[in-house]
């Protein structure tokens, strides 16, 4: 599983982040998928985010959670790196795409999508997991800056990911389309 990778030590060299990123992004795309119930979805678009005294991203929400967590907040869904007090980030998952071909456009779209109709009782049946692929595919993606970030020392860090297919229809009235020149 992909946890391993989201274990993100508190002295990592900024340029070693970087490289985490890129390489969790690739997998993601390509090696993962998310199940909730019966439907499947594939990333789409995610952003970075991690604090450490090595890469202070002050644009990051500080929590204190294992690696591979979700984490809910006023943003969206992260999927949580390993966090303390003094380190902490996650994975916000902005747009995903059913099998079907919808896309589900924005970063609280894609948390009511994914976290929507879960049973007050336990069960299980509709609680989002992610899980490999049985067929992995080769999904072409680039990496461009996180929408919305305009200030602090990563503004032009391109730490966020999507798929550039162009058989993807991103919903015409999404501002931060990254496909959008």
């Amino acid at each position: 599983m992909i946890k391993h990778l989201l274990n993100i030590e508190y002295n990592t060299s900024e340029e070693t982040v970087k490289q985490r990123f890129d390489l969790i992004a690739k997998q993601l795309f390509n090696q993962y998928e998310i199940i909730k119930g019966e439907k499947t979805y594939d990333f789409l678009e995610i952003e970075f985010y991690f604090y450490s005294n090595n890469h202070p991203d002050t644009t990051t929400y500080k929590r204190n959670m294992a690696a591979g967590q979700w984490h809910t907040h006023l943003s969206g869904v992260d999927i949580t790196f390993k966090s303390n007090d003094d380190y902490y980030g996650g994975i916000l998952i902005r747009s995903i795409i059913d099998h079907e071909g919808k896309v589900i456009n924005g970063p609280l779209c894609a948390l009511i999508e994914l976290f929507d109709n879960i049973d007050i009782e336990g069960g299980c049946i509709n609680i989002p997991l992610i899980r490999k692929k049985t067929n992995s595919n080769t999904v072409h993606i680039e990496s461009t800056t996180r929408f919305g970030i305009n200030s602090g020392i990563y503004k032009d860090s391109k730490y966020r990911y999507y798929n550039t297919s162009k058989d993807i229809k991103w919903k015409s009235g999404y501002t931060a389309n990254p496909t959008r020149k």
